[in-house]
Formats: structure tokens, C-alpha cells, sequence
């Protein structure tokens, strides 16, 4: 896990906010990041031996420690990646899936949660990343189907990564943000 500077963070978060066309709302946001210390974590997922086969899947598994809330989810495969999902094994054993998203070598993208619908995760949680690679002939970005592919760190291997931003939040904040949209979902399910 690593620590991003506040300036380090400003900038990437101001990068990602114009280049998703979210202007209007950058100088709010980067305020509201600049307020607390972001972490950044990746967990890298790969198979020992995938086969030349459409449909390999691979879990990954990051238990949370502390309450936090996430900001961003970029999912992060290699040629043969095709698809990414992220969700929460909750303390009391529900699941909860964020994000599943097709993913195209060609076109990676980071997504942003809008900070009342991000993510707030209790201690105790377990994040569960599960990605699916295609190493057949279907795939455009297979350079060749035949080839034994294993883990590793060449585009032609086969590697998952997800990179999650996120913030570490007090008992205390993670329950009064918990509380507020616990009212606002009653106060839209009253309209």
C-alpha cells in the first residue's frame, strides 16, 4: 500500500476530473481530497497457467482493517484481461458488487465515485476482486492463442491488478456518514 502525497494526489485528482469532464465540480472535490490523508492499494491477481481458453477466472482478497471510504476503482489487466469485478464481503456475510466492468486493453479507464454513493466499507470487510482473461483466438489482443501464458509482469502475460484509492475514516465518521444516507434513503423512499 502506498501513500500519496497531498500534492501528488491534487494532481491526479485534478488529471482525472478534467479528463472525465467533471470541470464544474473539480475545485469542490480536490477541496474535499485535500482534507484527508488518501492511500492508495493494488492487489495484484495472476494465474499459475492459463490455457488457451475464453473464460479464465482469478480471485483476489484484501481484508479491511479500518473503516474507509473508496474514491476510485481502476481496474488494470493485461492483453488477455477481459473482464473485472469488485465487490465487499461484509463483517455480517452479505455481499455487496460496486463495479463489474468489461475491460479493453485498448481503453483503460479509472472510475470516480461520487462521494454519496462511494463506497464505505466497515473494519472487517473483505474486498473481493475477481477477474476473467481470454487467451483464445477470439481475443484481437492475443498476439498468439498457441503459447503457454503464465504470470507476469510483459503485456503478453497474464496479470490483474486493481488499484483502489481510498481513506481511512474514524469509528466515529465512518458511523455519522453511515447515519446520513441512511436518511436520505428514507427521505427519498418518503417522497
Amino acid at each position: 500500500m502506498a501513500v500519496l502525497s497531498r500534492r501528488q494526489l491534487a494532481a491526479y485528482a485534478a488529471n482525472e476530473l478534467l479528463a472525465n469532464k467533471r470541470v464544474g465540480s473539480v475545485a469542490k472535490e480536490l477541496a474535499a481530497v485535500r482534507e484527508k490523508e488518501l492511500h492508495a492499494a493494488a492487489t495484484t491477481l495472476g494465474a499459475d497457467d492459463v490455457v488457451a481458453h475464453d473464460n479464465i477466472r482469478v480471485d483476489g482478497y484484501t481484508p479491511v482493517r479500518r473503516p474507509m471510504k473508496l474514491v476510485t476503482f481502476v481496474p488494470h489487466l493485461h492483453a488477455n484481461g477481459k473482464r473485472m469485478c469488485i465487490e465487499a464481503i461484509y463483517p455480517n456475510m452479505i455481499v455487496e458488487q460496486f463495479n463489474c466492468v468489461n475491460y479493453d486493453f485498448q481503453w483503460q479507464i479509472v472510475y470516480n465515485y461520487a462521494d454519496d454513493v462511494a463506497p464505505l466499507l466497515p473494519a472487517g470487510t473483505i474486498i473481493h476482486v475477481t477477474s476473467w482473461h481470454d487467451n483464445s483466438a477470439g481475443n484481437r489482443n492475443n498476439p498468439d492463442p498457441r503459447n503457454w501464458v503464465g504470470f507476469g509482469n510483459r503485456t503478453t502475460d497474464d496479470m490483474a491488478r486493481h488499484w483502489l484509492t481510498f481513506y481511512y475514516m474514524s469509528d466515529e465518521e465512518f458511523q455519522a456518514e453511515v447515519n446520513e444516507r441512511t436518511s436520505m434513503k428514507r427521505g427519498t423512499a418518503n417522497q
